[in-house]
């Protein structure tokens, strides 16, 4: 399964510049390729860039949304193009950019993010959903993340989800309240609207599912989304050479 259209139009989908028998050699290793370096996992778990790569950075744009569809980013960028700065250099220091989110993210996500699970019923569309204390954690080799609910939390199993199976992440602000069940919305104070968000994935079988949950903040938000789109087009990019 290859990410839905709408995600991949949010930027998931070109990954460059590595053959498929580098990455099937590297799947061993704990190790993944990420723009334009090597994010590999040392003895503590910790991530760190290593090496270069001859990855397509301009493919990718990861800056949050909101950083890039501001007004304020376009203008500093034609400020900075009207004092000699070229558009590689600055494709150059936004890749670098995206690069430090990154290895920021997997290393707290390595070893689990807080974020607040959203329980709905067999309706979605009735009751209230439970708000359920939960870590969100990224696998070591980077291939799926678990919603992990906290240990005193026993009524929630762990919910896993493949990067390679996520079809779309929603998001009130660009997707509207429609994308999120009423049981969902009327539990959420007004300040939350903003950071709830929904996953939705699909199993084996073709039978899909969603998870929700809420980030601790809107830019701990842009940053997952961030993140996500990255670690969805490497396992797609790594199914897709196994298949061969």
């Amino acid at each position: 399964l290859s990410p839905g259209p709408r995600l991949a139009a949010r930027g998931t989908s070109r990954v460059q510049g590595v053959s498929c028998a580098a990455l099937q050699n590297r799947r061993t290793q704990t190790s993944a390729v990420f723009m334009g370096g090597v994010v590999a996992c040392d003895v503590m778990g910790s991530p760190s860039v290593v090496a270069a790569e001859g990855i397509d950075m301009e493919a990718h744009h990861t800056r949050p949304p909101t950083l890039m569809e501001s007004p304020l980013h376009e203008a500093s960028e034609k400020q900075a193009l009207g004092e000699g700065i070229s558009a590689s250099t600055l494709a150059h220091l936004k890749a670098k950019e995206a690069q430090k989110t990154l290895t920021a993210f997997l290393r707290q996500a390595l070893k689990g993010r807080p974020i607040t699970l959203l329980i709905v019923g067999d309706n979605e569309n009735d009751g209230e959903a439970t708000h359920v204390r939960a870590t969100l954690r990224v696998e070591s080799d980077f291939s799926r993340m678990a919603f992990e609910p906290h240990e005193e939390e026993t009524s929630c199993p762990t919910f896993w989800c493949p990067f390679a199976s996520v079809i779309d992440i929603y998001q009130i602000s660009a997707d509207g309240a429609g994308a999120f069940p009423p049981s969902i919305l009327s539990t959420l104070f007004s300040h939350e609207f903003d950071m709830v968000l929904r996953v939705d994935f699909a199993f084996a079988d073709g039978s899909e599912r969603a998870i929700y949950f809420l980030e601790q903040s809107c830019s701990s938000r842009d940053e997952l989304l961030q993140c996500a789109k990255i670690l969805c087009s490497r396992a797609v990019r790594q199914e897709e050479c196994i298949s061969i």
